[in-house]
């Protein structure tokens, strides 16, 4: 279970507080019972609270389910808002699970820097589960499950907008890609039609040869998956 056994929370809420620069504690100056949805053993992060203005990464060591949490590492500059963070939680869960594995991802929307990568030949039940890449719009669980289609290689995301950093679908098969914060979808086919998609989708299928590309931004994460 990705909640119960690795401490995933399947929940994209946050919490605006005063982050002690040097500190561990997380300090919250908002309504009595707000942090009940950070649990120990969770993992958060704190946008502008890393090295250089980074985002940090770190998980919660304890919570007064008040006001106060500790978290595993310490703040270098800064950071108002702490939001749930289940990217090691997931990706732990996916290496447990390795080739063979049986679990479930039980119903929520889990947020996460990158999206997990699961092995074939992985089972997992995930009905009413969904994943979002930075508060992007989610996408349903299932489109990263090997059963879904089988693994391939995923591309590096475009170096850039416009269709001088399309990428191609290289493979001798279609692809399934599921991506997250795109602007502008352009998907260019086989026989070199550049099309402007209605509304940029959070799943779509390229066929072999044919190239995608983003007029406005590009894809905060994307995951690729053969289909037959």
């Amino acid at each position: 279970d990705a909640q119960l056994d690795f401490a995933a929370s399947g929940l994209t809420v946050f919490m605006a507080g005063q982050a002690l620069v040097g500190k561990l504690t997380f300090k919250f100056g908002g309504r009595s019972g707000v942090l009940t949805t950070f649990l120990p053993g969770e993992g958060v992060s704190i946008p502008g609270a890393g090295a250089s203005g980074a985002t940090l990464y770190a998980k919660i060591l304890s919570a007064d389910n008040y006001l106060t949490a500790t978290i595993s590492k310490v703040i270098l500059s800064g950071g108002s808002l702490m939001y749930h963070d289940d990217t090691a939680s997931l990706d732990a869960f996916a290496s447990a699970l390795g080739s063979s594995g049986v679990g479930v991802v039980p119903p929520g929307t889990y947020n996460v820097s990158a999206f997990p990568t699961f092995e074939a030949g992985a089972t997992v039940r995930s009905d009413g589960a969904f994943v979002s890449v930075n508060g992007a719009t989610a996408v349903a669980f299932s489109t990263l499950l090997p059963g879904y289609g089988f693994t391939v290689t995923t591309p590096s995301l475009p170096a850039g907008t416009g269709k001088a950093d399309a990428v191609a679908n290289a493979n001798a098969f279609p692809v399934r890609i599921a991506q997250a914060g795109a602007s502008g979808t352009h998907i260019i086919d086989a026989q070199g039609t550049d099309k402007a998609l209605p509304a940029d989708p959070v799943e779509f299928a390229l066929d072999p040869g044919a190239q995608v590309y983003y007029a406005t931004t590009v894809p905060s994460a994307w995951l690729w998956y053969g289909v037959v």
